[in-house]
């Protein structure tokens, strides 16, 4: 177990590093198994993959986000919703081990495989789709260091569980915004966490390649998978296993029928509006938000 106080911050996951397959996403121990070449023992499912106690989070001292408290079990899914500004990605960077906490602890049981916000690869570096899911496997060699063959299975096997097998040659500037964003989860799957912390993994896509994802999500979650995902998708987060609700310091940590009520909604929200698109989706809509220049949303 990882603890982290706030005196210590430890090494930060590496995720920046920059026909669909009837494959079944490969569970936590499956990935961790080839990217070794035997066979690792599945977390224990009495053992959250997250704790996380009394934390306050900010920068330069200064705490953006306060009194936080809650757990990610093996198998479970939590949205974490909250206006701009409100410090869902402080608290995802926290988790990523970005960043300690002002105070409190936060404690993981393993590394987690960290999706940030804007983390594509540059457009004028000609990567393919399997150069990308590879760089996920960085977060276990050095950079100078070649892939080994566990490796290179690793990135088949994430991109196969995503559904993209078949594009794996396929340039990745020349994808579509659903499929980079499904690479981009495989390059994470190809770390071989069972702990996944995603910023915003539903934006920038259509409703369409939203769905897919979403479901996606899910059955990594059936698979074993824990989940930390920051959005802006209500009805998403209404699927998932637990709501957290955080507009500067924590509302709500509960199912989604008891965290997702009107008062907890005008709390979260504020000045935001409740839209409905013309799929049907509830999204929040952001207000123009001055932050704090920390890439805080």
């Amino acid at each position: 177990m990882t603890a982290v106080p706030a005196s210590r911050c430890p090494r930060p996951a590496a995720a920046n590093d920059t026909g669909a397959s009837a494959a079944r996403p490969p569970t936590p121990a499956a990935a961790r198994a080839d990217a070794s070449g035997s066979a690792a023992a599945a977390p224990s499912h009495r053992q959250p993959l997250v704790e996380v106690a009394a934390a306050t989070f900010g920068y330069a001292g200064r705490p953006v986000l306060r009194d936080v408290s809650f757990t990610v079990e093996p198998g479970s899914a939590v949205a974490v919703i909250g206006p701009n500004g409100s410090g869902k990605s402080t608290l995802l960077r926290a988790l990523a081990g970005e960043l300690a906490p002002l105070a409190g602890t936060v404690r993981t049981t393993h590394r987690p495989a960290y999706l940030p916000q804007d983390s594509r690869p540059r457009s004028d570096i000609p990567l393919s789709a399997f150069d990308v899911a590879l760089m996920g496997t960085l977060a276990r060699r050095s950079l100078w260091r070649p892939p080994r063959r566990g490796d290179r299975r690793a990135a088949h096997a994430a991109l196969a569980a995503v559904g993209l097998a078949e594009l794996r040659d396929a340039p990745f500037a020349a994808l579509s915004g659903g499929q980079k964003q499904r690479v981009l989860l495989a390059r994470a799957l190809a770390q071989g966490s069972p702990l996944l912390v995603l910023d915003e993994p539903f934006a920038a896509v259509d409703a369409a390649a939203a769905g897919e994802l979403e479901e996606l999500l899910l059955s990594l979650r059936e698979q074993g998978h824990g989940l930390v995902v920051a959005t802006h998708d209500l009805a998403s987060a209404r699927r998932f296993d637990r709501v957290l609700c955080l507009n500067g310091r924590q509302l709500a940590f509960d199912r989604p029928e008891r965290a997702l009520t009107a008062t907890t909604l005008a709390a979260t929200f504020g000045r935001e509006a409740l839209v409905i698109e013309g799929s049907g989706r509830a999204v929040a809509a952001a207000a123009p938000h001055r932050h704090s220049g920390h890439g805080e949303r």
